[in-house]
């Protein structure tokens, strides 16, 4: 039982991760990072939840890299499209929610950090 809960945890963690990124219009680095970046919302998620219910769910090292592949790929996701289309105007509404999520993803990072020096 455990095995398979495990199983299909990463089943679905990588399903609804895929969707996303094979819908996407784009180029290939561009639905890599849409899949990298929607598992590791995904699993930001599932640490934010350890930290709220006081669970132990991820080691210190897994929430360090946790902490820090989430705004990395959030910021990687807003500069790249920036970089690529750098010909064509940009929105400064798009801009400005882009940097919001930049925002929520550094807020959600350091709860994390600050859970895993708890771990120490």
């Amino acid at each position: 039982m455990k095995k398979m809960a495990g199983f299909l945890s990463v089943l679905t963690l990588l399903g609804l991760s895929l969707i996303p990124s094979v819908n996407y219009i784009g180029d290939t680095l561009e639905r890599v990072l849409i899949f990298a970046l929607m598992l590791s919302t995904l699993i930001s998620i599932s640490a934010l939840l350890s930290v709220y219910r006081d669970v132990k769910l991820f080691n210190m090292a897994e929430l360090k890299v946790i902490a820090v592949s989430y705004p990395l790929l959030t910021i990687l996701d807003t500069i790249y499209p920036l970089i690529k289309y750098s010909d064509q105007t940009l929105s400064s509404g798009l801009l400005n929610m882009q940097l919001l999520l930049i925002g929520y993803a550094l807020v959600v990072s350091f709860i994390i950090i600050r859970k895993s020096k708890e771990c120490h």
